[in-house]
């Protein structure tokens, strides 16, 4: 269906929205890694969505137009969501108001990518959900290792 779409050059409202704020969301993913109010275990959770979206093995390929791209946003803005969410709220205003973006666009953002996933197969979306939640797993382990490592 959205291949169809764009294939007939009509994409989903709130896509242009999207595109056009990957870079703040980018800065936001840097901002965070580099802070040291963020947990290690956010830090390697983001590092390892953003690893995934630039990994060539994926859920919904790459190669398809918008639709491969989906589950690569849906993963990093979920990643992101769950990073600002373990910081207290002063952090994250900063963290906002430094790259651009506000929490209400993030949640807006997520909702498209949510609806744009219900055109795809319900199966597909559910298991970007399911490895969204493998790479945090990941993430904690990783992190686990990393503070065992300098101890």
């Amino acid at each position: 269906m959205v291949l169809k779409m764009v294939l007939n050059k009509k994409l989903p409202a709130g896509l242009p929205q999207i595109v056009g704020r990957l870079p703040r969301y980018l800065r936001l993913t840097a901002n965070l890694y580099r802070d040291w109010r963020v947990k290690p275990g956010s830090k390697a959770r983001l590092l390892l969505a953003l690893g995934y979206s630039f990994s060539p093995v994926d859920l919904i390929p790459g190669f398809l137009p918008v639709v491969g791209q989906l589950d690569d946003a849906y993963i990093v803005l979920v990643t992101l969501r769950r990073s600002l969410r373990e910081l207290p709220p002063v952090a994250q205003r900063e963290h906002l108001a430094w790259s651009g973006v506000t929490l209400e666009e993030l949640e807006a953002d997520l909702a498209n990518l949510r609806l744009f996933g219900s055109l795809v197969p319900a199966a597909g979306l559910r298991l970007a959900a399911r490895v969204a939640g493998r790479v945090g797993r990941a993430g904690m382990t990783l992190a686990r290792k990393l503070l065992l490592a300098k101890s």
